[in-house]
């Protein structure tokens, strides 16, 4: 028998030996997200927090962009703690690492609550932590967490269902909680998709009517409350983002299922492998992948043709049906149908994403048919029979190799599923006997498969100094820089983050990637601000602002970007080099000024405006509010300025008053006091925020205190304070 420190020996050794070169070697992921964000938010919170101050605010991306709403940061997810632990880029992966551990654990102890045996729930845990959908995703580290909570809340929720206890509901809430503060809100709600499926199912199953229903939304209210410090922030920067209105269905429906990569779940890399022979399949590689091995296969086959007592594989079933049919997006008719009638799903893209749930079920139903091997193993002449086939597997790879025109990916990945039919078949004929050699046959072909495909690189690559921070940190005057959406587009996926290849590890090739100063890799040692972003979440006016400049002439479109303090506009050098120039702005506008005209412009009619041949950058534009005209004064200066992270101190003279304009994104949240009383906060240019001063020396102070955090948090402390006095008193009384 497997004992439970054996099973939790795979969990431990799996992710050590996928990412051997970080734990031997002291490489980290660096690849897209790492490097261009998780990296510059978290490093920035982190950093605030070491100076006492909260993480609400980050003024180096975009015209200022909140931090903590930004849901990926995940200041306030219990194992943020890493990152106060460890130097960033080492608790990034270290991150990873751990929570693939996590999620073949919750998964073991999920199928244990399945009823199944020891041996049979750690089969399940490795084929859950090791599936394609995680191991592909390692660079997108908040999926991998949230993904990782998955099996716990499946777990629990089938506990409540079966037997309701207040107990296990505050457990649930409480999990439910820490999974959305994860990261990953789509994957998060794919989790309360699946709890919601497995409430209906018990409910009608068992005939046990609206109550487990009932009890499970009394646990959701209590994850959301838990959470609300994260949660309402979020979601007052979801309805203040590009995102409001949803996604527009072009977009959403970007990353469906490809069909024919459904091949690729027994025969990986079939249509290439950015790591090796390069992709050229639709799309990316890691979007739609969910390999799952053949033995996993082989064993979810088998949980049906060897004992149908357990109704639960029912479930599963039907679970990987609905994943496959949702997972095809625009390929099929059902996710349409939901983008366009359901209200929510418009707010996510991806739909290939629901392939979370055929990976959960995967791993269960093959949890399941280990059980029925242990149970009752195979014959030896259905093994011989099994092996014959799998021979013959290997006999077409080797012919496949020597006809002409096939592709390489092709005559590789049938290879591969030849040799993993092998050892899928001997893996079965082990599993009554030696269960342990057969888990280590399962470990050896996910490693396979994984083994290598994340590129990881020296922690350099996050502290050396580019050059352009080394000319820019002389330089004692506020501005940003900014690249325009095709340059920017050209140079993250054309020249640097391709989907075909990812490229050589080397330091000094990506280190031209830092010298490109992408955002958010502006961030990275010296910050230098960016007035573009790159983040799924955007303030919906500056994305509508910036999406107007690179619609315009150039001549306008730099008017504008002086606005937005703007000095110095970053492009390549050439199509194919990764080179880059700095060209200086004529329209360079400061970070805070003093204007004495303005006009007030109807609601609506603002970006019309700004697109004006006729537009002056020197008058206020102000979105309904009422405007007058100042006389400038011979000796009106900036007398003095304080500029931080959501707190900004002014101190200027005006002779006859005017308006201050401060190039900063307008956003509920900001105030300002002028001379220590609160003034009115006016929307210029769109995005960007002014007040109105009167003659005299003047003290202003804008600042970031957004009602959505104060109310988060007093909501997430009150529930907390309920969840650990309802537990200190079942403890006392039990």
């Amino acid at each position: 028998m497997v004992k439970q420190s054996k099973a939790l020996f795979f969990f431990a050794s799996f992710p050590l030996l996928l990412l051997w070169p970080f734990f031997l070697q002291g490489k980290v992921l660096f690849w897209g997200t790492p490097i261009a964000q998780f990296y510059p938010w978290r490093s920035l919170a982190v950093a605030l927090l070491g100076k006492g101050i909260l993480p609400l605010w980050n003024p180096h991306a975009g015209g200022g962009s909140p931090l903590l709403a930004n849901h990926q940061t995940a200041s306030f997810y219990p194992l943020f703690a890493l990152y106060l632990l460890f130097p960033t880029e080492k608790a990034l992966t270290f991150e990873v690492a751990f929570h693939l551990g996590l999620a073949g654990a919750f998964m073991y102890f999920c199928a244990l609550g399945l009823g199944l045996k020891r041996e049979a729930a750690a089969l399940a845990g490795l084929a859950y932590m090791g599936n394609g959908y995680l191991v592909s995703r390692l660079h997108f580290p908040t999926m991998v967490d949230t993904a990782a909570w998955l099996p716990l809340v499946f777990l629990l929720t089938w506990r409540l269902c079966s037997k309701p206890r207040p107990e296990t509901a505050i457990a649930l809430g409480i999990v439910i909680a820490v999974q959305f503060l994860a990261g990953h809100v789509q994957l998060w709600t794919y989790t309360l998709l699946l709890s919601v499926l497995l409430v209906i199912w018990k409910s009608m199953a068992e005939r046990k009517g609206v109550m487990p229903g009932a009890w499970f939304l009394a646990s959701l209210a209590l994850g959301i409350l838990l959470a609300a410090v994260q949660f309402i922030p979020t979601a007052e920067f979801a309805l203040n983002s590009g995102r409001k209105g949803g996604i527009p269905e072009d977009i959403a429906f970007t990353y469906s299922l490809w069909p024919w990569k459904i091949l690729s779940f027994l025969m990986p890399d079939l249509f290439g492998n950015p790591a090796r022979d390069g992709y050229w399949g639709y799309a990316n590689y890691w979007e739609d992948c969910a390999y799952t091995g053949v033995l996993i296969f082989l064993l979810a086959v088998l949980a049906f043709l060897r004992s149908r007592a357990n109704r639960a594989k029912f479930f599963f079933l039907g679970l990987i049906a609905l994943s496959i049919a949702l997972a095809l997006g625009k390929n099929a008719p059902f996710f349409p149908f939901l983008y366009r009638h359901i209200p929510g799903v418009s707010f996510f893209r991806a739909p290939a994403r629901f392939l979370i749930l055929f990976s959960f079920s995967m791993a269960a139903l093959a949890g399941f048919g280990a059980d029925a091997i242990r149970g009752k193993p195979l014959s030896p002449a259905t093994l011989r029979r099994m092996g014959a086939g799998a021979a013959g597997l290997l006999v077409a790879a080797l012919i496949l190799a020597f006809l002409p025109g096939i592709k390489p990916s092709f005559v590789r990945s049938a290879a591969t599923f030849a040799f993993a039919s092998i050892g899928a078949i001997i893996a079965l004929g082990l599993l009554h006997r030696r269960p342990y050699l057969s888990l280590l046959l399962l470990e050896a072909e996910l490693l396979a498969y994984g083994w290598g495909f994340h590129p990881l690189i020296d922690p350099a690559i996050f502290h050396s100094p580019t050059q352009a921070s080394k000319a820019f940190g002389a330089q004692g005057e506020l501005f940003r820089i900014y690249t325009f959406g095709p340059d920017d587009y050209h140079i993250k996926y054309d020249l640097f983050f391709r989907f075909d290849r990812f490229g050589p590890p080397a330091l000094d090739y990506w280190m031209r990637l830092r010298e490109s100063l992408i955002p958010q890799t502006n961030m990275i040692a010296g910050a230098i601000d960016h007035a573009g972003v790159f983040d799924p979440l955007t303030i919906g006016r500056y994305e509508e602002f910036l999406a107007l400049v690179d619609r315009l002439p150039q001549e306008q479109a730099l008017k504008l970007l002086g606005l937005l303090n703007v000095r110095y506009i970053v492009e390549p050098t050439s199509p194919e080099r990764a080179e880059f120039r700095l060209r200086e702005n004529p329209y360079f506008l400061p970070r805070v000024r003093l204007a004495y005209r303005a006009v007030s412009v109807p609601e609506g009619q603002e970006l019309d405006a700004l697109s004006s041949p006729a537009f002056d950058p020197e008058v206020v534009l102000l979105s309904g509010a009422p405007a007058s005209d100042f006389p400038q004064g011979a000796n009106d200066s900036i007398l003095d300025l304080h500029y931080g992270p959501g707190i900004i101190k002014i101190k200027c003279a005006l002779e006859n008053g005017g308006y201050l304009v401060l190039s900063e994104n307008y956003y509920p949240g900001w105030q300002v006091e002028v001379d220590g009383k609160p003034a009115p906060l006016l929307l210029t240019y769109y995005t960007l925020m002014a007040v109105q001063l009167g003659e005299g020396e003047h003290q202003v102070v804008f600042r970031f205190s957004p009602a959505s955090f104060k109310i988060g948090l007093a909501l997430s402390l009150i529930a907390l304070a309920f969840a650990v006095t309802f537990v200190a008193w079942r403890g006392r009384w039990s």
